[in-house]
């Protein structure tokens, strides 16, 4: 969609940041580039695939992967994060109950801070969403990342306004902010 791209970047500030969704160029399962390749029993592609992306990633100044899904093709697997640390050195977050077997939902990746998202509650209601959010905060240092499907950006703000006039000790901040206060907390 080259008027889309056109548009966000003939809009572009300096506050804003662009980052992938759906696991990168090719919307991929990312477990599926290494062998054995289900269905199709071709080799592994893992190379390939890196030699693809990289000049988007490049162009677009991104670091920083929004969304990796894995579909049908089970857990991600230490491999398959491996191949977004040279990408998106600043961060990526997983489907949720994806993250490989015996890591924690949030972890480091060599030095690439690794997070799990969480499905926007089903409301049309920005304040119940909020209230959700709000229930769902744990004490202590917390990092979630919501996934909305659908929602306008008004919808968005003004469930980030209901938060943060909560009460509770929430911020809301950029994905290269969040990034390298999770790599902090994490790298202790």
């Amino acid at each position: 969609m080259p008027l889309v791209f056109d548009m966000i970047f003939k809009n572009l500030t300096k506050n804003d940041r662009i980052i992938t969704g759906d696991s990168g160029p090719g919307y991929i399962n990312p477990t599926q580039l290494f062998e054995p390749r289900e269905i199709s029993n071709l080799p592994a592609a893992d190379k390939v695939w890196l030699s693809y992306s990289q000049p988007y990633y490049q162009k677009f100044d991104i670091s920083f992967t929004g969304f990796v899904i894995n579909g049908a093709s089970g857990r991600l697997t230490n491999a398959a994060e491996d191949l977004y640390r040279n990408l998106s050195p600043d961060g990526m977050v997983e489907q949720t109950g994806y993250q490989p077997g015996g890591l924690s939902p949030i972890h480091l990746q060599g030095s690439m801070p690794v997070f799990q998202e969480i499905d926007f509650p089903n409301s049309d209601s920005p304040k119940d969403v909020a209230n959700v959010i709000v229930q769902n905060f744990k004490q202590g240092l917390v990092f979630q990342v919501y996934r909305a499907i659908l929602k306008s950006p008004t919808f968005l703000m003004e469930v980030g306004r209901n938060i943060t006039q909560s009460g509770k000790n929430f911020a809301i901040v950029e994905p290269l902010v969040f990034s390298a206060l999770g790599r902090i907390s994490r790298s202790k």
